[in-house]
């Protein structure tokens, strides 16, 4: 109660010491005004006294009030406002001391500002409340000592598992093939693709030049008109300019009357607006040191203009190298795993034989294992015949239902012949398109249908050539470099059963033996 009058005796003489001032400052003005119309020398200079007197004055006070004090008519005048734009108050609580002693210097206070509205009738307020909104309840003020406690932040997705493994795949239940794996990551490749540029279709093609078509290898789209086979031939489409140029190719807006010549993956036009093609390239193992052309092109469109730039171009620069990386680990693998079938089939093929050694045991083996390594829609062997002294086809399978195909024991032309070249220059041919073929396949009036792919392989040893082991397909280009390999490697395996068993024969026929002495 003490500080409260010392404060407010404080208050009074700072008023009073206010008009004080004004009466002085008012003084020295007169004097000033004085001194400047008066033209006496006296009378001027006591002005110049009162005027240097009061500006000491004014100095001396300014010195001993407090900036920052505010006047009473300063307080009364903000109250006043405060009253009349809303009747708000502002209450002060002061923390860590009693409610009847407020200690002016504490550091430990907090301020909580509330809006409480004048007195104003019991009824107009308990209609205000009734029509109201609900109204957010304040949070309260916790006074900050020390370090912040760190703000915790629930995700708003709860992640699983499934979100970062492939729990149902199929790749990880089994061994799994070298097509399956590259199939797998190529995907999970595209779909990165699609998420990055925000693509409406990304797809993989095979650019298979011998053929010249597009192969599509794996796609992700989102459209139900993307191309429900697996190939066109190439043209003057974006696809097969990039697989030919070896370059990219960007458009930003692509013409809606020329979409469905520029964009051939689609069965009818997709209002694509935007496309960009990156070649992929891949040097085999032995192969040339510079790479001439790509194997294969990635397409990415969408339905925006101009939604893809120089920067897409770089970044799917990127992915053509892993694609080139996961391609030459792929035909790795293929071919270890093709030379592993290889070995099984030779093994399986000789413990064949050697239960039961006979021609038409080793023909059928080699027409087995043949199946399980190659392709084929036509197969024969031919097997020179000592009795009819003639080149015979012994062995025949005609998957294709052609019945114009060789049949079984018919004799070919030898040597005006495909087969017939092969065995009398113990090398193999191989024809990718039979309608460009001058040379029958095994006779001059055979009714087979020309066309497709053919290739003869023969049974050949160190010392002599046996026959061959005939192939054909009804589609072009059939057969490849790895196919021919897989094919000599049976035959040889083959030939030299052959020989071993006409060598038996000829000892059984031809020699000699007495029986008293076994000689």
């Amino acid at each position: 109660m003490k500080l409260d009058a010392v404060q407010e005796s404080i208050r009074k003489l700072t008023s009073k010491a206010n008009s004080l001032d004004g009466i002085i400052i008012s003084i020295g003005i007169g004097a000033l005004i004085v001194g400047i119309l008066v033209d006496v020398f006296i009378i001027r200079l006591l002005c110049l006294v009162l005027v240097l007197g009061v500006a000491g004055l004014v100095i001396i006070a300014m010195r001993a009030k407090p900036f920052d004090q505010p006047r009473d008519e300063e307080v009364g005048t903000s109250a006043r406002n405060r009253r009349a734009e809303g009747g708000m108050k502002k209450l002060v609580f002061d923390d860590l001391q009693s409610s009847d002693v407020r200690h002016a210097d504490h550091d430990d206070h907090f301020e909580m500002k509330f809006d409480i509205p004048e007195t104003r009738p019991f009824a107009s307020a308990r209609q205000e409340f009734d029509s109201a909104p609900a109204a957010r309840v304040p949070e309260p003020i916790i006074p900050r000592t020390g370090h912040a406690a760190p703000e915790v932040r629930a995700p708003e997705k709860v992640f699983e598992i499934a979100d970062f493994f492939d729990i149902d795949s199929a790749i990880y239940k089994s061994e799994s093939e070298p097509r399956t794996e590259f199939d797998f990551l190529l995907n999970k490749v595209l779909v990165l693709i699609k998420e990055m540029v925000f693509g409406h279709s990304v797809a993989f093609f095979w650019a298979n030049f011998d053929k010249g078509q597009m192969v599509l290898e794996a796609k992700v789209s989102d459209s139900p008109l993307f191309m429900k086979g697996r190939r066109f031939e190439m043209g003057h489409d974006l696809l097969s300019k990039v697989a030919s140029s070896g370059k990219p190719e960007l458009v930003t807006d692509v013409n809606p009357l020329s979409e469905r010549e520029l964009i051939r993956y689609y069965d009818s036009p997709e209002s694509i607006k935007s496309f960009v093609g990156v070649p992929v390239y891949f040097s085999s193992p032995g192969g040339p040191a510079t790479v001439e052309r790509p194997v294969a092109v990635i397409a990415v469109d969408s339905k925006v203009d101009d939604e893809f730039g120089e920067e897409t171009l770089i970044q799917l620069g990127q992915y053509t190298k892993l694609l080139s990386a996961l391609i030459k680990s792929y035909n790795e693998k293929y071919e270890l795993l093709v030379s592993s079938e290889l070995l099984r089939s030779i093994r399986r093929m000789q413990e064949r034989i050697r239960n039961n050694f006979s021609q038409a045991t080793i023909l059928q083996s080699l027409a087995e294992e043949t199946t399980k390594l190659v392709n084929w829609d036509f197969l024969s062997i031919v097997i020179y015949d000592e009795h009819k002294h003639a080149w015979i086809a012994k062995k025949v399978t005609n998957r294709g239902y052609d019945e114009g195909y060789i049949m079984t024991d018919q004799a070919i032309d030898f040597p005006q012949s495909i087969v017939g070249q092969a065995i009398r220059h113990t090398t193999h041919r191989i024809v990718d398109d039979l309608t460009l073929s001058e040379l029958p396949r095994y006779a001059r009036d055979e009714k087979v249908t020309k066309s497709g792919s053919f290739i003869s392989v023969p049974i050949t040893s160190l010392n002599k050539c046996y026959g061959a082991l005939n192939l054909e397909s009804r589609e072009k280009l059939n057969f490849s470099r790895q196919d021919v390999e897989t094919l000599y490697r049976l035959s040889e395996n083959v030939a030299s059963a052959l020989e071993i068993l006409f060598m038996q024969e000829v000892i059984h026929e031809y020699v000699i033996v007495d029986e008293s002495t076994g000689v």
